[in-house]
């Protein structure tokens, strides 16, 4: 583990970009230490300009043009590298994490006890509650909680033939609907 902690200096641009992809390829490196090896490797890419050697004008530019990335790939691997190495270098159970939600975790968490406490939920929660997890986290209501007050609901129209969605405006009624098209009808309903 003291390895994935430790940067590596590579010669030239086509090394790094060489490693990145045998990662990636590599079918026993998986996962959030996947991501953070990644990060590893990236970050004296960004960090020292390394990308102006072969003559890209910037990090985002390299990283799209040698791997397909788009920018947010790529930072989050630098930002997950830097947020998350140490903890879980200190308790590697963390690497079962999986990698979509520790980066989900990355504009949440700030201090390394509040970080240490969501990678435990992350790793064990289920898809649901990790979902009530995360809006709680956001600070977002959650929809087994929320009163749903009509100042907050939006009515949507759907059509049954080409099933399309959209907001009734708010001085239209059932009866100026528009009207059916052979079988297909208009049905209301009211969403949060």
């Amino acid at each position: 583990m003291r390895q994935l902690m430790q940067l590596v200096k590579f010669e030239s641009l086509e090394e790094i970009a060489n490693e990145v992809r045998n990662l990636m390829s590599e079918a026993r490196i998986f996962g959030t230490k996947r991501l953070l090896m990644v990060g590893k490797i990236l970050k004296p890419v960004k960090e020292d300009n390394r990308f102006l050697e072969d003559g890209f004008n910037s990090f985002e530019d390299w990283s799209f043009q040698t791997f397909g990335w788009k920018k947010s790939a790529a930072y989050q691997s630098i930002q997950a590298y830097d947020r998350y190495v140490e903890i879980m270098a200190q308790d590697p159970a963390l690497l079962d994490v999986f990698p979509t939600r520790a980066v989900q975790l990355l504009p949440l968490v700030s201090t390394d006890e509040d970080t240490i406490e969501c990678l435990h939920a992350a790793k064990e929660l289920n898809d649901p509650d990790w979902k009530v997890f995360l809006r709680s986290r956001k600070g977002q209501v959650i929809p087994d909680n929320c009163p749903h007050p009509p100042e907050k609901q939006q009515h949507l129209c759907k059509c049954t033939l080409c099933n399309k969605t959209y907001k009734v405006q708010d001085d239209v009624t059932p009866e100026a609907s528009p009207e059916p098209l052979g079988e297909a009808t208009v049905k209301y309903s009211v969403h949060a």
